[in-house]
Formats: structure tokens, sequence, C-alpha cells
């Protein structure tokens, strides 16, 4: 009998297990073959056999959310859904930092001849509800000796907003910005250097974010890495899809 969350190489039918992990879980384990039995489940669920002491969060999509009106709430600051369009692609000119976002915005707004007031679009833009069943999480995470840390791509104004309005920093051991790494995700230089700055191992490091290309960028930096999916608008409730994740790699209990 295998002895609760120990780990150990594949049997000789492992195929019939790692089907069952798959079919239980969504998940194959880890790509070496190596997975963990939890004697705790009933039916002997595999999990992915990684030991993970630090986890990187992204923000929009996992500890935070738009409020259900931005896209109407920007369409008629500006006018109809194509400046909404424009506004989000001139956005990523200050993304990793190389321009200040009031800037932009107001190069944007008289390209647009728009006479709309900058404040009242920055107004918009931070308006963002926190998951705080996630950062319930998160407490409790750290308080069992994994590290946490918020990496998220923001241009400066908004990024500014969450690091004084929000509560960020009494949840996380660090908070990494794009705008202030100066380069943004899905390049694997910002996971880079995110792994540098916390001394991390990035082979036990897991990253979590709503974009896959962000999952790959962390993935092709060593990085394990999850996807988060959910739709603008209706966002999920709690806590539940990224406990889901965090029990795979045995950083919660098998049941809460």
């Amino acid at each position: 009998m295998v002895p609760a969350h120990s780990t150990c190489s594949p049997p000789a039918n492992a195929v019939g297990i790692l089907t069952l992990c798959h079919h239980l879980t969504g998940r194959i384990p880890a790509k070496d073959g190596r997975f963990v039995i939890d004697a705790s489940c009933d039916l002997g669920v595999a999990y992915i056999g990684t030991v993970i002491d630090t986890l990187l969060l992204d923000a929009d999509g996992v500890t935070q959310y738009p409020t259900a009106d931005l896209l109407s709430g920007f369409a008629a600051l500006l006018r109809g859904p194509a400046a909404v369009l424009d506004l989000f692609t001139a956005e990523r000119q200050a993304i990793d930092g190389s321009r200040d976002m009031r800037e932009v915005l107001a190069q944007f707004l008289a390209d647009h001849e728009l006479p709309t007031d900058p404040e009242d679009v920055f107004a918009h833009w931070n308006a963002i509800e926190v998951n705080e069943p996630v950062l319930s999480l998160v407490d409790e995470l750290r308080a069992n000796g994994t590290r946490c840390f918020l990496a998220t791509n923001q241009q400066n104004v908004r990024g500014r907003y969450m690091q004084q309005e929000l509560s960020y920093a009494d949840h996380f051991d660090g908070q990494f910005y794009s705008f202030e790494v100066g380069v943004a995700k899905p390049d694997p230089d910002y996971f880079t250097a995110v792994i540098e700055a916390t001394g991390a191992e990035p082979g036990r490091t897991l990253f979590v974010d709503d974009m896959l290309a962000n999952v790959h960028g962390a993935e092709s930096a060593g990085l394990r890495a999850e996807h988060l999916a959910w739709n603008l608008g209706d966002p999920p409730a709690g806590d539940a899809p990224l406990s889901e994740v965090l029990r795979r790699y045995q950083l919660l209990p098998a049941r809460r």
C-alpha cells in the first residue's frame, strides 16, 4: 500500500493509472511520469508529483475581475465599441513601462477627436472587483509555507492604483507588475526576472493565469503553469477553480 502523499515511479500498470488520473482530474501527471497517490481519496486519485514551494498568480482573471460593464462603459466613454479595441491596443505601449499611460491616453483621445476626460477613462479602468475568497486562500497557503506572489501585466496608472488602493500587499509576499519589471507576459524574460528576484526555482514554481499565451510563456521559462478560463461578465465565484488546480499539486488537502 502506498503511503499518503508519497512519490513513486510508474508501476507496470502505469497506463491504467494515468488514464484514471486524467479521467478524474482532467490532467496527466508530470512529464517525467512520476505521480503521487493520495491515500485519503477513495479512488486513489493520482496527483502531479512536482513539489511546489512558490506560487505566482495573475491578477485580472484570477485574483480580480473587471466590473460587468467594462466594455459597455468604455463604449459609452469613447463613443463606440471600435474605439474600445483601439484603446486596448494603445495600452500595450505602456504595459512594459516604456511609456506613461497618461501620455498614451492623451494621444489616443486626440487622435480619435474625443472630448472625454482622461480621468473618467482611468476611473472606469480601475473599477475592479477583488476575489476575496482567493486572497483568503493565499493567506492559507502562506501560513502553510508556500510563498505567493502577484504576477500581472499592468500599465503604470492602473498598476499604481492596484498597489495603493487594493490590499494585495497584505496578502502576498511580493508583487510583480510588468510596467516595473520592464517586460511583459508572455515573454519568458518576464518570468525569468521574477524567478531571479524571488530566488525561486523554476521547476518548483507554479504560475496560474487566465491567458494561454502567458501559460506557455511561463512554461518556456521552466515554470509549471496552469490555465484558468473564464468569460467576461461571468467570472467564476469564489476560489473553487483555483482550489482545484492547487489540489493537483498538493498545495491543498484533497478535500476541503
